[in-house]
Parts: C-alpha cells; structure tokens; sequence
C-alpha cells in the first residue's frame, strides 16, 4: 500500500480487521489552486496499491516486483532497442562539428547547444521514446526525453561517462518518492554526466536554457539512475544564486523637464532564465518591450526599454529601462516610488488562509538601491521610515532603509526568500510580512520646491 498527503499520515483514522484493511479522512478542502503554489497535485490525499505477489494453484507464492537493478536493466533494454546507446549514428550526425579539443565540460556545453539549437524541442515530455534515435536524426525534432537520451550517446561518443535519471517532476502527484522499484512514480528524464571529475544534471527541455540549467519542476529530491547492473536511487543536489539587483537613479531633467528614472535590473540565473521567457512571449505577441517594465497604477510612462542576454556566458541577463514624469518642474510636489520595479510592492498573499503550502520554486533574494537626486530648489518634505522584519524561523527577512544626505536621498532594500516552501502554519505570518514588504516597496518619496524667501 502507498499511501500520499499530510493529513494521510497524521489524522487518518486506519482500521485492520481479519486481513480487511481501511483507511479514513474527513472534512478535506477541495483541489483549488493558489497563489504560489502551481504544484496541487502533489499534495493530494490518496492509497494506492501495487501488486506485490500472488499465490499459485500449488500454494507457492510468487513474486512480481523486479529490483531496482532488473528494472533499470529493463529500461535499457528498451532505450538500446530504439538505438539511443549506439553512438554510430550521432557520430555521423556531428561530423561538422568539432569535438576535438578542450575539456570534457567544454565539449559537453558544445554538444548541448548543437542538439537544442538544431533540433525542435516539442510533444510530452515522458520517459519513453516515441521514434527510434534514426528517425528523431531525420526528423531534427523530439521530445524532451528523446533529446536528452540522443545527447546522452554523444557524450558517450566522446568517452563521457554519463546515465539517466528518471524524476517525477514537481505536479507529477509524487512528493516524495517511494522505495519501492515502481516505475510508474517517474515521468521524465535527467542526464548524469561525469565532466572533469564532477558530476553534473544536464537537462534539455527548455530551449532558451544554457548549458547546466535543471528545469525548476524537476528539481525534485531524488530520482531513478539507471545504469547496467546498478540501478538506484539517488539525491539530486542542485544549487544555484538566483537573485535580482536593481540600481535606480531618479533625478530631474533641466531641459525637458521631466523627472527621470533611470532602472538597471541584473536578473541572475533563473531569475535572468524568467525575464528571458518573458521577452520571448512579448516577441511573440509583437509587443514593445516597454510593456514587460510597466504595471498597474504606474503614473508614469516607460521608455528606452533593452534587455541584454548574458546566460551563457555570466549567469545573468542585464534590463534596462528609464521611468518618465512628464512636466514635473511644474509641480509643486513631487510624488513618486523610487522602487516599483519590485514584483512585490503588490501583495500576491491576500486569502485568509491557504491549504497548500506557499512554493517560491527556489530561495532568491532581490537587493534595490534607489539614488535620488534632490533638484535645486526642491527639499525632501517625506519619505518611509526604516524596516527590519522576518517571521518565524527566519524562513523570509527584509530590510528597508533611508539616508537623508542632503543633495541625494539613498533609499535600500533587500528582501530575502530563505526557503522555498513556506509550510501552511507559517501563513498568517508570511501574509503580514509581505504586506508590510509591499507597503514599504511600494511607499513614495516627495520632494517639494522650497518656498522663495
């Protein structure tokens, strides 16, 4: 029996009576997604049951479950099959491509970006191979799975040491694996490749990742590596810095005079791999890049929008974008947030109270610093006062800070997501965190002309 779900092994009421067996749960809220939280079928409720053996006429009982080593010799047998352990093919397929020189890393990374720059990555990602490795090189397009097993024999090719490793991917409905060799518990495919001595994930179902980015749903806590004769589980430890750091500078222009923000964003590794989904899906709808940086209740327009791709080469993407207050030399005051880049100076947590756990995806941090420059003439009339807060057990922090220097008022904020799944008990609190974030993030400085003596 296999049984799912936090309230499963805490409150169900279990009855055993002579070989009959029950398991009982009440009063458990609907499937119902939420704010931060895509991954609902993995904390459904739920017994299943696998056959584990069967007595025969004879009384003898009979074993079904093969071990972990049969079932990764079984799987092989079928990936081999459709040709993806033979290398002579991809050999052939590569033999425009240099693969001669450098370290196993750098020959790795030229391999990868051959296959996810001239194959199509598209249909199901899923741990069996539709078409034979002949026809995925003729058709120059696969799935996922097959992509990453066709990589894995060029690796091979080259002498690389390197296996698979089934996962089941976040929302696949298995939070947790089972110890038990079931096949079924899996639905994807990572790779494990031995460069230079370090083991690296290698994944290959996001077409605009570079070179050692794990898709963020299957970075789950173990999985399924098979290789011949020694198939077994294993942990799946993959860390990275993903962060935001924003520097503005807000100052007002003599000649037009409109107050300007200068924005610079430097989103690192999935942070950066986000903006970049996010420029794609404005490509595609033929959409000015100044409305990816614009929001709700902005008074202000945006011009001089450029993003710039540096994943490949430094782990982060560079944005840039100018915040612009038409006629303010007119005004008598001046209102603004130096700040509302944020994604947070709105709070997503509004519902008095959740089912599921709050998932980040990741631990992130976002860092702002907002240089203003106070105009002649003008004097800083009010600004938000300094913030220090967490909650319990230090699962977020933030802290938000104000110096008055005279000719530049230096506003700074750092918030930090130390965890990536805050559990239900800490909701309340997380709730009142963020709207205490949102009201500082999203708090206006102002600035107002000094009256003529």
């Amino acid at each position: 029996m296999i049984g799912q779900g936090q309230h499963f092994f805490t409150k169900s009421k279990r009855v055993a009576n002579n070989g009959l067996y029950s398991w009982e749960l009440r009063d458990l809220h609907s499937l119902k997604e939420e704010p931060y939280m895509k991954n609902y079928r993995d904390y459904q409720e739920r017994v299943e049951f696998q056959l584990s053996r069967y007595q025969s006429g004879g009384g003898e009982f009979v074993g079904v479950l093969n071990t972990w080593e049969k079932l990764g010799d079984e799987l092989i047998e079928g990936y081999t099959t459709k040709g993806y352990y033979k290398t002579s093919a991809l050999e052939r397929e590569l033999f425009s491509l240099d693969m001669s020189k450098g370290t196993q890393k750098e020959k790795a990374a030229r391999a990868y970006y051959y296959i996810r720059d001239n194959f199509i990555n598209e249909g199901e990602d899923w741990i069996y191979p539709n078409q034979s490795l002949n026809q995925l090189l003729k058709s120059k397009k696969g799935t996922p799975g097959e992509l990453i097993l066709a990589y894995m024999g060029v690796l091979r090719s080259q002498g690389i040491t390197c296996d698979p490793v089934l996962i089941g991917s976040k929302g696949y409905g298995r939070s947790d694996l089972i110890l038990f060799p079931f096949l079924n518990q899996f639905d994807e495919i990572l790779l494990l490749a031995e460069l230079d001595g370090q083991q690296q994930f290698i994944d290959l179902s996001d077409s605009q990742a570079p070179f050692g980015y794990v898709d963020i749903d299957k970075q789950v806590k173990g999985g399924f590596l098979v290789q011949k004769g020694k198939s077994q589980l294993i942990d799946i430890p993959i860390k990275h810095q993903s962060n935001n750091l924003v520097i503005s500078t807000a100052y007002l222009d003599k000649e037009t005079g409109e107050l300007i923000i200068k924005n610079t964003l430097r989103s690192h590794h999935y942070q950066g791999l986000q903006v970049m989904h996010e420029v794609e899906r404005y490509k595609k709808s033929e959409k000015p890049l100044e409305e990816m940086f614009s929001s709700d209740g902005l008074l202000m327009d945006v011009r001089n929008a450029k993003v710039e791709n540096l994943l490949e080469e430094n782990n982060y993407v560079n944005s840039s974008f100018d915040y612009i207050m038409k006629g303010a030399n007119e005004a008598e005051t001046l209102v603004f947030n130096p700040l509302k880049v944020s994604s947070f100076s709105k709070n997503p947590f509004t519902q008095e109270y959740r089912v599921f756990p709050v998932d980040f995806d990741y631990p992130f941090s976002e860092i702002y610093t907002a240089n203003i420059q106070v105009p002649e003439g003008y004097e800083v009339d009010d600004f938000p006062t300094n913030e220090n807060i967490t909650i319990s057990g230090g699962l977020v922090g933030f802290n938000y800070s104000v110096e008055n220097l005279g000719e530049v008022l230096k506003v700074s904020a750092k918030l930090d997501i130390r965890s990536s799944l805050i559990p239900v008990k800490n909701y309340g609190d997380l709730k009142y965190f963020m709207e205490t974030v949102a009201s500082k993030l999203s708090a206006p400085v102002i600035l107002k002309k000094v009256a003529k003596p």
